[in-house]
């Protein structure tokens, strides 16, 4: 399910698309947002007035997918990095209970 303005939305294969997207190895700042919207056409209707929605939704949803995919495949480095850069966000870890602190 993803929030899509105030409502939660079902949308199938998001977790293929996003796989899809992680292997060709790109980082949520490197996508243009209405290309998460036009992978997930072929899966899901999206209507077009709200495709601009959907896109902001869709690359929080990438970021906090691919965020926990470098971490879970020991890639500290370059989530470090990433947040260094300013290229990566940790807005999807806003709010959530566990809090981890890394020393070099």
């Amino acid at each position: 399910m993803v929030r899509i303005g105030d409502s939660m939305v079902g949308l199938a294969s998001v977790g293929e698309v996003f796989e899809k997207i992680y292997q060709g190895e790109k980082k949520p700042d490197e996508i243009e947002r209405i290309e998460l919207v036009r992978e997930l056409l072929s899966y899901n209707y999206v209507p077009e007035e709200a495709w601009d929605e959907y896109a902001e939704a869709l690359i929080v949803e990438y970021e906090n997918y691919y965020n926990n995919k470098i971490l879970s495949h020991g890639r500290l480095d370059e989530f470090v990095e990433s947040i260094e850069s300013g290229s990566l966000s940790l807005y999807p870890w806003i709010g959530k209970r566990e809090v981890y602190f890394f020393d070099n």
